[in-house]
């Protein structure tokens, strides 16, 4: 399967993934709905990492070290705001954690936020691994 069409797919995940972030108290089948889409999500990322890693394509290793690095310092940012927010206004609270769902897919619509963490995290430090090795 060709990159762009991965990304292209990827991005639509994360259309998704986002949008089902803003559902509200998710119970029994729809949870766990939600659970395998946050695991569907990363299956792209991994299909491109492999390839690069087997390709020795060292751009899309450059660029999914970016975007889950991106992911993961945003995330930290976005809870550390949702955290502060406790002294500002509700709205100041409901737009932080609107704006944490947007950089932390499938984090909140997967309703397991070290799953999502992790699995970012493993795409960045192996992303970081197969640059030494290509």
């Amino acid at each position: 399967m060709k990159k762009n069409v991965l990304f292209c797919i990827w991005l639509v995940l994360y259309a998704i993934c986002a949008g089902l972030g803003f559902l509200e108290n998710p119970q029994g089948l729809q949870k766990a709905a939600l659970m395998a889409i946050s695991l569907i999500f990363f299956i792209p990322g991994v299909i491109l990492l492999v390839d690069s890693i087997l390709k020795k394509d060292k751009k899309t290793l450059c660029i999914l070290r970016w975007v889950s690095g991106l992911s993961l310092g945003l995330t930290t940012l976005a809870i550390i705001a949702n955290v502060f927010s406790v002294f500002g206004s509700a709205a100041l609270g409901s737009t932080l954690y609107a704006i944490l769902i947007l950089v932390s897919v499938p984090m909140v619509s997967g309703q397991l936020w070290f799953v999502s963490l992790f699995l970012w995290a493993c795409l960045f430090f192996t992303t970081i691994w197969a640059r030494k090795r290509v």
